[in-house]
């Protein structure tokens, strides 16, 4: 009976503890304790501060190996970190098959960014065979989301398909977002 009236009173303190500590760690030291505890929010984080040096010294073999970690779990936007170091070659050779297949993976997530450079690349055919309707579908659905630049690519494309095929194309596009929409 006397414990369960002091667990509370320990629950609190504990409480009171964890928030005294994280309150005295840095935004660096943060994202490492919880990208360590399998958090892939916190490991995309940890690997674009190491792309980028914030608050760390710039290590691209570190970012990608935290990139590399929430991408094991599909998280978009270490899936779209991972494509692009592979697309670009920052720090491992240019691949851009596998670029692409990372591309695709997060476009299917709905990543807008994602869905431009798959888009792209299935219109220049890099990393993957030209699909002038695919590449009409992705450009779409990422201009629709807010990337400019889609815009200007699905009137490229445009410019290269039949009306019937842009038609099959815009509905790829629909059925895409209302399978991810429900």
């Amino acid at each position: 009976m006397r414990f369960s009236r002091t667990r509370p009173g320990l629950r609190w303190l504990l409480a009171l503890a964890t928030g005294a500590l994280l309150s005295a760690c840095s935004e660096t030291d943060i994202a490492k304790i919880s990208a360590h505890m399998f958090d892939p929010a916190a490991q995309t984080q940890l690997a674009m501060m190491y792309m980028i040096g914030d608050g760390v010294e710039r290590d691209v073999d570190e970012a990608r190996r935290w990139y590399r970690k929430a991408a094991e779990v599909h998280h978009p936007e270490a899936l779209f970190g991972l494509a692009e170091i592979y697309s670009n070659g920052t720090g491992v050779e240019k691949d851009p098959g596998e670029a692409m297949h990372l591309y695709l993976l997060a476009a299917g997530q709905g990543h807008p960014r994602a869905q431009y450079q798959y888009g792209i690349g299935l219109l220049d055919g890099v990393g993957a065979e030209v699909d002038l309707i695919q590449a009409h579908k992705w450009l779409n659905l990422s201009a629709v989301s807010g990337i400019d630049a889609g815009f200007e690519a699905l009137r490229r494309v445009e410019s290269l398909l039949a009306p019937g095929q842009i038609a099959k194309a815009r509905e790829l596009a629909r059925e895409f977002n209302r399978e991810r929409n429900g």
